[in-house]
């Protein structure tokens, strides 16, 4: 039995999705060294050709004419899946699936039927509240018609996009005698959101949606613990080109799956760039202080060598004019004024 079936919702049908599969696959998606974990990788597509890029390894699920909210769901109904979990994620999201593997199996027992969301949300859409009604389901939505319109207390809990499942509680879903009922609505009515399905599912068979606290639903980046040691999440969701820092990142988790030569070198070396108004600064990237003067991954004129002396560090352009002092202030912490605008400030904090 494997330890996990890895499903990515995916869309390889024209050059932008194909870009950005490429790039999950090959840099931000995920990071797996632990050659003692049993992994199934499986894209799940609408009805559309393999792209030559993928590893040969690699399943790709075609799900012809199935909305994309509800090819999890087919994926679990139709296929023999022998692994103690099955998570679902989107192609922009990344895992760290050593750590997700390493939690799981600390805390959660895959023979206990349960579902596993990270973060939550309350809000349950209007296609999915017409399911319920449909399937004739009392008390699903705690005597309210409309699940949006609640005043404090929420009637439905599930999570943007991460979701895990136990063995037990794939086998209970697939077990449920109203399976196929529900997916025909499913079909029927179109749901928007992939995230919604399998929790709605999970709930009207009986199995326990399990609050969990080391998945995020949007982007922790600077506390993720592919990139950062101990950091606290081990998924991010919303990874996107639209970040000031997306090219940094593809770099830094390149380090963190061995895929580059800096890769050797010392953690010591990595740090995360911080700068604006006092109180109000703005991750700007990850950088490496390389040994000979340069700074590497981060990429901007006005930080591009640097050198240490005695408790602080100074940064230099490109034409090696100094544009920042960096004092000590932590173990592996330095702040300082940019001297080309006084009422910004860097930091640098040692990952």
């Amino acid at each position: 039995m494997n330890d996990i079936t890895f499903c990515v919702l995916a869309c390889a049908k024209n050059e932008k999705y194909s870009a950005r599969l490429k790039d999950f696959v090959e840099s931000y998606g995920f990071k797996l060294n632990n050659q003692d974990i049993g992994v199934k990788f499986v894209f799940l597509v609408d009805d559309e050709p393999r792209p030559d890029f993928l590893p040969h390894d690699y399943d790709w699920y075609n799900c012809p004419n199935t909305p994309l909210s509800c090819r999890f769901l087919n994926f679990i109904k139709c296929t023999d899946i022998d692994s103690k979990w099955i998570m679902q994620v989107d192609d922009d999201s990344s895992t760290d699936i050593d750590k997700t593997c390493e939690l799981l199996d600390q805390f959660y027992d895959h023979q206990d039927p349960m579902i596993l969301m990270g973060g939550r949300n309350t809000d349950l859409e209007l296609s999915q509240q017409n399911i319920v009604r449909a399937m004739k389901f009392e008390n699903f939505l705690f005597g309210s018609k409309n699940i949006s319109t609640f005043d404090t207390t929420p009637y439905f809990i599930h999570a943007w996009e991460p979701s895990i499942i136990s063995t037990a509680g794939v086998k209970k879903i697939k077990e449920w005698n109203r399976l196929q009922e529900y997916y025909d609505l499913c079909i029927k009515y179109r749901p928007g959101f992939g995230d919604q399905t399998p929790y709605v599912a999970a709930k009207i068979a009986k199995v326990p949606i399990v609050e969990c606290l080391f998945m995020s639903p949007f982007n922790k980046s600077t506390d993720y613990s592919a990139t950062k040691k101990d950091g606290r999440f081990s998924h991010i969701h919303y990874i996107t080109d639209k970040w000031p820092g997306f090219d940094s990142f593809k770099a830094r988790m390149r380090i963190a799956k061995k895929l580059d030569p800096d890769d050797k070198l010392p953690k010591e070396d990595m740090w995360e760039f911080w700068g604006g108004a006092p109180g109000s600064e703005n991750y700007y990237g990850m950088l490496i202080l390389n040994k000979d003067g340069t700074i590497g991954i981060y990429q901007n004129d006005n930080e591009s060598f640097w050198e240490s002396k005695g408790d602080s560090i100074t940064l230099f352009n490109k034409k090696r004019e100094a544009t920042s002092v960096l004092k000590k202030v932590g173990e592996k912490e330095f702040v300082g004024t940019y001297i080309a605008n006084r009422n910004t400030i860097h930091r640098l904090i040692g990952i």
